[in-house]
């Protein structure tokens, strides 16, 4: 039985409203109520002493809105550290009545800032940059600037340093950063390989569009590397206040993992001149894709999924991803075809019903959709071996949303394992187009489909489903 990890901060300190101000000479207002701050995995929770003024008697703090948000933020200063707080997207939780009728009172925050400094008064939090540590990508960049010698005497280590990039953008600029990180103690001396990412932008920023920055910024290097990674948390630089550590409510990741450099999609060397373009069409690509981008994320995101899920999810996301990026053709010969009908029907309620019938007859098919996003990609399929390929996916789909999963005549573990060789073919492809779509040069997307360290099981997968025939080889078109 696996026991509960130890809570990531836990400090007793003083806390009040953050539009209370701190007379000269204080750490803290009279308004100020002692309490303890706990940040947990999944969990920001504050737990009063008391009451902090104006929030009503004791019915209406405790009972009455319990789970309502809170419209201000709350400040503090932790008594052992000296570290200040500040509390933010507040909700009610908990708090009990004591024999002596004072009451606890208790809140879970989605956010909370931790400085050295105080946090201005009254003002919510403005973000002018955040800069995170990208430590376990050291592999995607590709390089090993540190060299280590020993003999029978002494130990030597050389850190060459490598040059950092920058990328100026319309309202952004992104910084990477390269540089030792050195640790001592009264017995030891560490030198590691850090690196950094700064965003700036042009204008401060609310916390919840950091957020939502710090969102894209792991779902991008996710894609780039291909493999499952959480960002470690960042450090943020306000507007007129202190430079602080961030915490969010969604919980806070464990050390990175090293990825391996073999198993990555692209490395650093091959983006470093486009990656600030790479960057900005993959902040427009989500924002115009929605689902056509999240639900690919999801099925890397989470191995627990049924095979039934994840191969839908992969197949709703393509066909979203092609209603949102792909312009129908003017020259549609099925909408002329609709068109024609439709002006041989004189009576009016027959030609209001057969518009209602026809609606969407004129829209491609969910083969066609899957088919054509295929051929797009500079890999060199055959289209007859797509077409197929395609109608085999739809006809797949159609059988788990109308008639159960289950294939005609076909065990259950048939059809799941059959599922699970067009999820693999699939999830290769889908992040081929997303890589393309964003800009990456199909050289280094087909020398990784071709010559990377997984090139055996993709041609396996490409194989299981028809994409090409065994004794053939594939050979990537030109970008």
């Amino acid at each position: 039985m696996s026991s509960k990890a130890a809570p990531i901060l836990q400090e007793r300190g003083l806390f009040w409203w953050n539009e209370d101000p701190i007379p000269d000479g204080y750490f803290a207002p009279q308004s100020a109520i002692g309490g303890v701050l706990t940040i947990e995995a999944e969990n920001i929770s504050l737990e009063l002493d008391g009451l902090l003024p104006h929030q009503g008697n004791i019915f209406d703090a405790i009972i009455t809105h319990q789970g309502e948000k809170v419209d201000k933020p709350i400040q503090g200063v932790l008594s052992a550290s000296g570290k200040r707080v500040l509390l933010t997207e507040l909700i009610r939780h908990g708090g009990q009545f004591r024999t002596n009728a004072l009451s606890t009172q208790g809140f879970l925050a989605f956010e909370c800032l931790i400085a050295d400094a105080p946090f201005p008064a009254g003002a919510r939090p403005e973000v002018i940059s955040m800069t995170v540590n990208l430590a376990g990508l050291q592999p995607w960049f590709a390089s090993e600037p540190l060299k280590v010698q020993r003999t029978e005497i002494a130990v030597t280590a050389t850190y060459t340093h490598r040059k950092n990039a920058s990328y100026e953008l319309d309202n952004e600029t992104i910084q990477i950063n390269f540089g030792p990180g050195i640790k001592r103690s009264s017995q030891t001396l560490s030198l590691s390989d850090e690196i950094w990412l700064v965003h700036s932008a042009r204008a401060p920023t609310q916390l919840d569009q950091q957020t939502d920055l710090f969102g894209l910024l792991n779902d991008f290097f996710i894609l780039l590397t291909g493999r499952d990674f959480s960002l470690r948390r960042p450090t943020l630089k306000l507007r007129d206040g202190p430079v602080c550590e961030w915490h969010l409510f969604r919980g806070e990741g464990s050390e990175p993992t090293l990825i391996s450099g073999k198993e990555c999609w692209t490395t650093f060397p091959q983006v470093r001149v486009q990656l600030g373009g790479l960057w900005r069409r993959w902040a427009q690509l989500r924002e115009l894709s929605g689902p056509g981008i999240y639900l690919y994320l999801s099925t890397l995101r989470r191995k627990d999924l049924y095979p039934e899920h994840q191969f839908v999810n992969l197949i709703w996301g393509l066909e979203a991803f092609h209603r949102r990026n792909r312009a129908p053709s003017e020259t549609n010969s099925t909408s002329k075809t609709i068109e024609r009908i439709l002006g041989q029907i004189n009576e009016g309620k027959d030609k209001k019903w057969l518009i209602g019938k026809l609606k969407h007859a004129h829209e491609p098919s969910l083969a066609d959709r899957i088919a054509l996003i295929v051929s797009s990609l500079p890999i060199g399929f055959d289209r007859k071996a797509v077409n197929i390929f395609a109608t085999e996916c739809a006809g797949l789909r159609n059988d788990i949303s109308h008639f159960g999963g289950n294939e005609k005549d076909a065990s259950y573990l048939d059809f799941v394992h059959k599922l699970q060789r067009y999820s693999r073919a699939l999830s290769t492809l889908y992040h081929y187009l997303i890589l393309h779509e964003i800009g990456v040069d199909p050289k280094w997307l087909n020398e990784w489909i071709h010559k990377g360290s997984r090139s055996y099981v993709i041609r396996q997968e490409f194989i299981e489903v028809g994409l090409i025939k065994r004794d053939k080889k594939i050979k990537g078109k030109a970008g």
